[in-house]
C-alpha cells in the first residue's frame, strides 16, 4: 500500500515592513553625549534613541510607509515618515527632512507652509496698534487679515490631491485644521481617501468643522419682509424667493464689503453652472445705502436679483456678526450650507446632488 505524503507550507503574510536609517544633524555642540529621542507621532511614546555624536545621529530600524514619528531633543522638534530608504533629517533648518519619496514631499509642503504662515503672521502683525500709534488699525485695509490665506488654503488642497491617500495627506489635513473655513475643512475630507479619512485626528477635525458647516442645517427659514426692497422701491420679502420649489443660495453681503465683492467672480461660475427652474442666487444688501449697493451691482454687473436697503432685519434675525454670509436652502426653505467664507466646491457638490 503506497503511503500519501501531505506536505503543508506555512504561508507567511508579508508586513510590508521595511528597513530604515534615519541620518540627522543638529545646528551646534549643545547636545554633545545627549540623546535623540523617536517618538511615535500620535501618542509620544519612545520608540527609540539615539546618541549624538560630533552633532550627528543615526537610527536604524523596521516600519512601514504608514508610520509618522516626531524627533526631539531639547526644544528641536522634526516630523519623519519612517519609510523605508536612508532619511535625512537637518534638524539646524526647521527639522527638515528628505531622501525618501514620501519625506520629499512633506518637506516640500512644510517649507512653503511655513514660509507663507509667516509672512502672513508678520502682516496680522502690523493690523496691531503699537504704543506710539494706538490708531494704526484703523488705517489698514479690511482684507489686511486675509493675506496669504487663500494661498494657505489651496497649498493644503493641492498637497491632498496629490496624496490623496497617505501620511502627507494626513499631515496636510493636521496643518490645515487652524488654515481652512469649516467648509473648505468638510470638503477635503471628503474627498480624501479611506486611509485618511479613517485617522482618528482627522476624523475629530472633520466632526467638529461638520457642526460648524451644518449650523442650523434642517431648520427651515426665517421670514423677512423689507418695505422698499426691490429696485423700484416696492416691498419685498425673503419668501418671496426662498421656499417656492428652488435651491437657492442667499448672499448677505454690502456694497462696502471688500471680500463680498471678491467672491462675486466665483458666484458668477456657480450661477452659470446651476442656474435655471431648480436654482437661483438672491442677494441681500445689510446696512448699505440703496444707491452704494445699486451702484455695485451695475459696476460688478451682477445678473441675479436682490433685495436692497435691507438694513439690520436680516443680521439680527438670522444672528450674523461679519459679512459676507452665505446661506444655501432647499426648495422647502430648509437651510443645507451656512458659511462666512465662500466654499465654491461645497456649494457645487451639494447641487450636483440634486441638479
Amino acid at each position: 500500500m503506497k503511503k500519501l505524503w501531505i506536505f503543508i507550507i506555512p504561508l507567511f503574510l508579508c508586513s510590508c515592513s521595511y528597513k530604515y536609517t534615519i541620518d540627522g544633524q543638529l545646528p551646534n555642540y549643545r547636545f554633545r553625549g545627549e540623546y535623540v529621542y523617536l517618538l511615535d507621532f500620535y501618542d509620544n511614546v519612545v520608540i527609540d534613541s539615539a546618541r549624538v555624536e560630533d552633532n550627528r545621529f543615526l537610527f536604524t530600524g523596521q516600519a512601514d510607509d504608514k508610520s509618522l514619528a516626531l524627533l526631539r531633543v531639547g526644544d528641536y522638534r522634526s516630523i519623519v515618515v519612517r519609510e523605508r530608504g536612508n532619511i535625512k533629517v537637518d534638524m539646524s533648518a526647521m527639522g527638515l527632512v528628505g531622501g525618501t519619496p514620501l519625506n520629499d514631499s512633506f518637506n516640500k509642503f512644510y517649507t512653503e507652509f511655513t514660509s507663507l504662515q509667516n509672512d502672513y503672521g508678520d502682516k496680522a502683525g502690523e493690523l496691531f496698534p503699537s504704543d506710539t500709534d494706538p490708531q494704526g488699525e484703523k488705517d489698514m485695509p479690511d482684507d489686511a487679515l486675509e493675506y496669504n490665506k487663500t494661498k494657505l488654503s489651496s497649498l493644503c488642497f493641492s498637497t491632498l490631491d496629490e496624496n490623496n491617500n497617505n501620511v502627507v495627506g494626513i499631515l496636510a489635513m493636521l496643518f490645515g485644521r487652524n488654515v481652512l473655513t469649516p467648509s473648505e475643512y468638510v470638503a477635503a475630507y471628503e474627498s480624501a481617501g479611506n486611509f485618511i479619512q479613517d485617522n482618528k485626528l482627522v476624523k475629530a477635525a472633520y466632526d467638529m468643522n461638520v457642526v460648524k458647516t451644518f449650523k442650523d442645517a434642517g431648520t427651515l427659514f426665517k421670514d423677512f419682509t423689507v418695505p422698499d426692497g426691490r429696485t423700484d422701491s416696492a416691498s419685498v420679502s425673503l419668501s418671496d424667493y426662498v421656499g417656492r420649489g428652488k435651491y437657492i443660495l442667499v448672499d448677505f453681503w454690502a456694497s462696502w464689503c471688500e471680500p463680498c465683492r471678491q467672491s462675486i467672480p466665483q458666484l458668477k461660475e456657480i450661477y452659470q453652472n446651476f442656474r435655471g427652474e431648480k436654482f437661483e442666487i438672491l442677494g441681500v444688501a445689510v446696512n448699505d445705502e440703496r444707491e452704494n449697493t445699486m451702484d455695485a451691482v451695475v459696476k460688478e454687473a451682477v445678473p441675479w436679483p436682490n433685495i436692497y436697503n435691507a438694513g439690520t432685519i436680516p443680521t439680527e434675525l438670522y444672528e450674523i456678526s461679519g459679512i459676507p454670509l452665505y446661506i444655501l436652502f432647499d426648495p422647502d426653505g430648509k437651510i443645507i450650507l451656512r458659511m462666512n467664507e465662500l466654499n465654491k466646491r461645497a456649494i457645487e457638490k451639494e447641487l450636483q446632488k440634486h441638479i
